[in-house]
């Protein structure tokens, strides 16, 4: 503020008065400076100020230079070029499979597979997917389980696209895709897939139902012995769909009532596992008779069973009976174990034509990255040579092993469809 100049009323002692005031003033004011230069009472804050100034100074110079680098540094190609990152996309705009993190330069990590196309039924909740054997047609069924009953049956070429809708579940889907068995009045309905009229009535609902040919369905069911035995027995029928006659039935004695079957070489051949003692059976369909079967090897006494799965020509197949130990594969034959799936995974399916078994479980790869779905095992290798993330339980697989279905959950679940030639 200007000090007020002095007025003509003012004689002139009032100047000098003033200026030594002034003095004084400037003198009070740079004694706490002096005091704290000479180590006086304010010896702290001088060291302090200093060094607070440096400080200050070296992060102004980090900063423009961190800018710097900033405005300089070389940007990816996919930004530069602003195009944007992640896989190559089909016409449709579903993405084309692409490797995994890792998968370039990694050697601990195997290539990561997408699925080619992706798309919503209006099934509320799936329990059941079928696919005939050319990898074409699709059928998926809801759980009936206080949810609608319904079948969609779908297209997948050139992209996927709904053919029919069926209000009941199908049971089984005919390799050529042409017919559909679903659950009827008095038994299981066999109907054309393209017209929707029904063909043939197929009597009683058996606990599996597989068509063994484009038309014989083979059903199978689990009864208890007539003598009044603690013990179940197996009936396997077949049905000509087209002549609409029953081809004959056979019986597989004592087996217990939780045993599992699978249909392998063609639908010549039905594969029973059974537990308590675990073992396998192999019989011919067409004449009725065991061919081979033995115990497995080292299981014991009391194992259950859980995870099985057979593969297409029938010789080999998954066995569970212990979360302790991973999952192993096995002769029908013999019942040696021949391999073995690394982890625990919770299902399993062979893949027709390769020595590989697609197990769906949770990994974490070695870049800490946690995936669920399915992984590509070699079980004479115990390595995993190819993930396939996000497909959830109840795969479908082609005859010709080149197109899986799978849904992404149970509840309101997306349909994945994977090209299975990208395996490695």
């Amino acid at each position: 503020m200007p000090r007020p100049r002095p007025t003509d009323d003012e004689d002139d002692d009032a100047r000098p008065r003033r200026r030594r005031r002034r003095e004084e003033d400037d003198e009070d004011d740079d004694a706490p400076r002096r005091k704290g230069r000479s180590g006086g009472t304010g010896g702290g804050s001088g060291p302090l100020l200093w060094v607070g100034i440096g400080l200050a100074a070296v992060v102004g110079l980090g900063a423009v230079g961190g800018a710097a680098w900033w405005l300089t540094r070389a940007k990816p190609a996919a930004v530069a070029n602003n195009a944007p990152p992640g896989p190559a996309a089909t016409p449709d705009g579903n993405p084309q499979a692409k490797p995994g993190p890792g998968s370039a330069g990694k050697k601990d990590e195997p290539p990561r597979l997408a699925p080619t196309h992706k798309f919503k039924t209006g099934i509320r909740e799936i329990s059941k997917v079928f696919i005939s054997d050319d990898g074409v047609r699709v059928a998926a069924a809801s759980d009936g389980l206080g949810n609608k009953s319904v079948t969609e049956v779908w297209d997948l070429r050139p992209v996927p696209k709904k053919v029919r809708d069926f209000p009941k579940l199908v049971r089984a889907l005919s390799p050529d895709g042409k017919l559909v068995a679903i659950s009827g009045t008095d038994g299981l309905d066999v109907v054309e897939v393209e017209t929707g009229k029904a063909v043939a009535t197929v009597p009683g609902v058996g606990r599996t139902t597989t068509f063994i040919s484009p038309s014989v369905l083979l059903t199978t069911v689990f009864r208890q012995s007539p003598a009044g035995e603690k013990v179940w027995q197996l009936t396997a029928s077949r049905f000509d769909v087209t002549a609409r006659r029953s081809l004959g039935e056979f019986l597989v004695p004592r087996f217990e009532f939780s045993a599992q079957t699978a249909v392998a070489a063609g639908g010549k051949e039905l594969v029973i596992a059974d537990e308590k003692p675990l073992r396998v059976e192999v019989w011919n369909v067409d004449t009725g008779t065991k061919v081979r079967g033995a115990a497995i090897a080292g299981a014991p006494a009391t194992a259950g069973l859980h995870n099985f799965a057979v593969s297409a020509d029938g010789k080999r197949m998954t066995v569970g009976w212990s979360s302790a130990r991973p999952l192993g594969v096995y002769d029908t034959a013999t019942g040696a174990e021949i391999g073995a799936l690394a982890g625990y995974p919770i299902t399993s399916a062979f893949l027709p034509g390769r020595d590989l078994v697609l197990g769906h479980m949770h990994w974490t790869t070695a870049s800490f990255d946690s995936a669920d779905g399915w992984r590509a095992h070699d079980p004479a290798k115990k390595a995993v040579v190819a993930d396939l993330p996000g497909g959830y339980l109840a795969p479908a697989i082609s005859a010709d092993g080149k197109v899986m279905v799978t849904m992404t959950a149970r509840a309101a679940p997306d349909l994945l469809v994977w090209d299975l030639t990208r395996v490695p």
